[in-house]
């Protein structure tokens, strides 16, 4: 199957558009987390506008320019109630933390791939009371995300900057065609039976090179250094960090059953605080 590769962000139109197969979530099978949700198409342009005005949500326009509301009324589902499936059983790992660099030193010459999960017909989970679903969630952070790290000189790959669907093979392939110094799947999660859970989580493979080690121990770092609760460190089998052969982490931003983090989750300044943190832990990283 030929592979459409992504784009930069800063040129126009979707990355790895033409997916057409059957869902196949990242979190279920092979001790994955499932996540499947039908949303229901929203109310017209009304409610499209009044909750654009609510969330802002951040686009990409061609040029680099992160700056116009995502087109079209269809990304906003309406509320739905989801049930999630509890993710794996994972261990955390006790590994001693390293200092986080400081500086605006350049990432130029660098690049990274942000993998924002799900997209078009597979929407991710939207908890219990979230207005967005994940999928639209971590499109916004990645995209926010990403300019950062252009800005920093970082020559920045999004496996998709738009509402669109990509099998996860060809978010793994794309990693390695592109020779990434760094792989970052970008999610939210859910858990029903416990949302007391809050807080992110970094995972990386089960057996771990040591670079992904490292980039997740510094991201970290970050995620405390900017004021952001984190879980730590967590090994799983998800599809994306298993199947090619970068430095990889997948990003759970926090749980869409938990009412504070759905909260702030909804809130753009905090969606923008998280990926200036999520940008600060790529750069030490790609800095060493």
């Amino acid at each position: 199957m030929n592979l459409h590769l992504p784009h930069p962000v800063n040129r126009a139109g979707s990355c790895l558009k033409n997916c057409t197969s059957r869902i196949r979530s990242e979190r279920r099978g092979s001790n994955e987390v499932g996540c499947r949700n039908r949303a229901v198409v929203g109310r017209g342009m009304v409610l499209w506008m009044a909750v654009m005005s609510t969330v802002g949500l951040i686009g990409c326009q061609p040029g680099g320019k992160v700056i116009e509301p995502l087109p079209g009324p269809a990304m906003i589902p309406m509320l739905q109630q989801q049930q999630v499936d509890s993710p794996p059983s994972t261990t955390v790992m006790p590994t001693p933390m390293p200092t986080l660099p400081y500086g605006n030193r350049s990432l130029a010459g660098k690049t990274v791939m942000i993998d924002p999960g799900h997209g078009g017909k597979d929407s991710g989970t939207q908890g219990t009371r979230s207005p967005l679903s994940e999928k639209m969630l971590v499109l916004d952070i990645s995209n926010r995300m990403a300019r950062e790290l252009q800005a920093r000189g970082a020559k920045v790959y999004c496996t998709r900057d738009a509402d669109v669907f990509l099998e996860l093979d060809q978010r793994a392939n794309a990693a390695d065609q592109k020779k990434v110094d760094l792989f970052v799947s970008v999610h939210v999660d859910a858990i029903p039976s416990n949302p007391s859970a809050s807080g992110t989580r970094i995972h990386i493979y089960t057996r771990p090179s040591p670079q992904s080690q490292s980039a997740a121990q510094l991201m970290v770092l970050a995620l405390q250094r900017g004021g952001i609760e984190c879980g730590g460190i967590l090994r799983s089998n998800f599809h994306v960090i298993r199947e090619h052969n970068r430095p990889a982490m997948l990003v759970e931003c926090g749980f869409l059953t938990n009412t504070k983090d759905t909260q702030l989750l909804n809130t753009s300044a905090y969606r923008a605080r998280l990926a200036v943190a999520l940008a600060d832990g790529v750069a030490a990283y790609l800095s060493k």
